[in-house]
């Protein structure tokens, strides 16, 4: 579920809304990560795919809440900046590192980042072949 939530996060904070960004760690996390990676080392489990994007759902949005508080509170927790930056990179990871790099280079060098899946029909000889359309999956960075 955390690295569900992580992906929900990449998705809300992009601009989506609850259900989109559902979608969007259900997604990433069953065909990129379940039957993508990790299927090369064993077979997706029910529980795999139904756990990490329901409670990445959950965690997702409620550290999306928690991170908005810390921020609102100027980044402290317990009035601390320390804290806040633990709480900060526990609660989304890929985040706090963007802000990071830009943070040492003094300037926004990582701006935003999106994926996307797409397909597109196989070349053939005419014939119907629906089940050989080529899937893909897109990742831009904007730096």
């Amino acid at each position: 579920p955390y690295f569900g939530g992580v992906y929900y996060q990449v998705a809300r904070k992009s601009g989506y809304r609850q259900w989109d960004s559902f979608m969007y760690s259900f997604m990433m996390s069953t065909f990129y990560w379940e039957y993508g990676l990790e299927a090369f080392a064993e077979v997706p489990s029910v529980q795999d795919l139904v756990v990490t994007p329901v409670g990445g759902w959950l965690w997702g949005e409620w550290s999306y809440q928690k991170e908005k508080e810390i921020r609102k509170n100027g980044g402290t927790v317990y009035e601390s900046y320390f804290w806040g930056d633990i709480a900060l990179f526990l609660l989304d990871p890929v985040d706090t590192i963007g802000a990071g790099i830009n943070n040492m280079m003094g300037r926004e060098v990582v701006k935003a980042g999106t994926a996307w899946v797409s397909t597109q029909p196989a070349s053939g000889n005419g014939q119907n072949q629906s089940s050989n359309d080529q899937w893909s999956l897109n990742i831009a960075f904007q730096f």
